[in-house]
């Protein structure tokens, strides 16, 4: 999820970095940073086809979040 960013940005980043997982967008100061207590910029979250969450880090690791990916099953 981001906020704050363009979605053609967005777009941009995902298709460099060669992401293809989903990403929503959320209006700035929105609904569902305050759900998850957002405090920090990036704080990222890997939410389960059940709606459970199955991975959460402040900060950026791509190594543990490519891992985490790995695991249930997104390249």
């Amino acid at each position: 999820m981001d906020t704050g960013d363009k979605a053609d940005l967005i777009r941009k980043f995902m298709k460099e970095k060669g992401y293809s997982f989903p990403v929503a967008m959320d209006k700035e100061n929105g609904g569902a940073f305050a759900s998850y207590a957002v405090e920090a910029c990036p704080t990222n979250y890997l939410i389960d086809t059940k709606g459970k969450i199955v991975y959460r880090a402040t900060g950026f690791d791509e190594k543990a979040l490519r891992a985490a990916l790995g695991s249930l099953g997104i390249r």
